[in-house]
């Protein structure tokens, strides 16, 4: 179980974007995020992987601080460009976390014959594969997935998502951040909406939106 727990975040004297915000994710559970721009989506994320500290509120990982060493929480984002060395092969840019088999790099259709190239010399998709075999060791539990499909064509988009959810199906745990209300609705078991600093179960906010709605045609 991947919990965030009265999570707070902020920029110097500003807001706060985060307040007491909470939420967790079993293993098994594509949990999806959304939001207006700007809410606090990718922070959230950052800050369930690890590369963010919060001002106050924990991270747990099954009821305890996650420890150094390799990650059970990766993170990966839709610019892969920025998240890899661009002096190194992708050989060993993949080598870098583990030595993925076949049959994952089949799934997600990661060629070897890639593996003497550059980052610079594969397409933004294909490195967007690569980046995700990567993060997808055997010791990876969770994988926040920040607008992981956003850039890609809608092929790309149902190959790697299909691949992802049978992941889930052996248990891995999805944090899965988009605007993309459609995608997420198909992917997730179950979805929350950041708002305002706040966390809403994504069911609150539609009921909420068609009852404004029905106000609105009421007044008409």
């Amino acid at each position: 179980m991947l919990e965030l727990r009265m999570i707070d975040f902020g920029f110097g004297s500003a807001k706060p974007i985060l307040k007491s915000v909470s939420l967790s994710l079993a293993q098994g559970e594509i949990l999806g995020l959304s939001g207006p721009s700007g809410a606090g989506k990718s922070t959230l994320g950052r800050i369930a992987a690890g590369y963010v500290k919060p001002l106050a509120g924990e991270v747990l990982l099954n009821g305890t601080s996650p420890t150094l060493g390799h990650q059970p929480i990766q993170y990966v984002h839709q610019s892969s460009i920025f998240a890899v060395n661009p002096r190194w092969r992708i050989g060993r840019i993949i080598s870098e976390a583990w030595q993925p088999d076949s049959g994952t790099l089949n799934a997600l259709g990661v060629s070897r014959r890639w593996f003497d190239r550059y980052p610079h010399e594969i397409s933004g998709g294909e490195l967007q594969r690569v980046v995700l075999a990567r993060a997808l060791g055997p010791q990876t539990r969770f994988l926040v997935a920040d607008e992981l499909s956003a850039m890609l064509d809608p092929i790309t988009q149902v190959e790697i998502w299909s691949f992802l959810m049978e992941r889930r199906d052996q248990g891995l745990g999805v944090l899965a951040i988009s605007h993309d209300t459609a995608l997420l609705e198909q992917v997730s078991t179950r979805r929350v909406v950041l708002a305002m600093g706040h966390l809403q179960p994504a069911a609150d906010i539609r009921q909420s939106e068609t009852a404004e709605s029905r106000v609105a045609l009421s007044c008409r």
